[in-house]
C-alpha cells in the first residue's frame, strides 16, 4: 500500500467508461489531469537536461543549488537557450491542447 498505487489502474481506465460512469464534470477533470501530467512529464524531459547543465556550467560564481538558477548564467548570448526551449516547450503544449479539442 503506497501514496501512489493509484497511478497505474487510473491510467488504465478507458475515457469511454469513465464517461458512462461518471458525471461529466468527473470525465472532464480526469482528462485534465491525464493531460497536465503529460505535459509536465514532458517538459521535464525538455527542459532539465538542456537548461540544467547550461545554468551549472553557464559562466557565474554562484555555489551549491544556485548553480542550478538562471542567475548563474552570465553571458547573454546563453539567454537565447532559453527562448528556444520555451517556443519548443509552448509550442508542444499549443499542439496537445489543439489536438485533444479535436476528439
Amino acid at each position: 500500500m503506497g501514496w501512489f498505487n493509484w497511478l497505474k489502474p487510473s491510467a488504465k481506465v478507458p475515457d469511454t467508461f469513465v464517461l458512462n460512469h461518471s458525471t461529466l464534470d468527473g470525465f472532464l477533470f480526469l482528462r485534465y489531469m491525464k493531460i497536465l501530467c503529460v505535459i509536465a512529464l514532458v517538459g521535464c524531459c525538455i527542459t532539465w537536461p538542456i537548461l540544467l547543465p547550461l545554468h551549472v556550467h553557464g559562466g557565474g560564481i554562484n555555489t551549491q543549488l544556485d548553480l542550478l538558477t538562471f542567475g548563474n548564467v552570465s553571458e547573454a548570448k546563453y539567454y537565447y537557450i532559453h527562448a528556444a526551449v520555451a517556443w519548443v516547450y509552448f509550442g508542444m503544449k499549443a499542439v496537445m491542447v489543439t489536438d485533444t479539442s479535436s476528439h
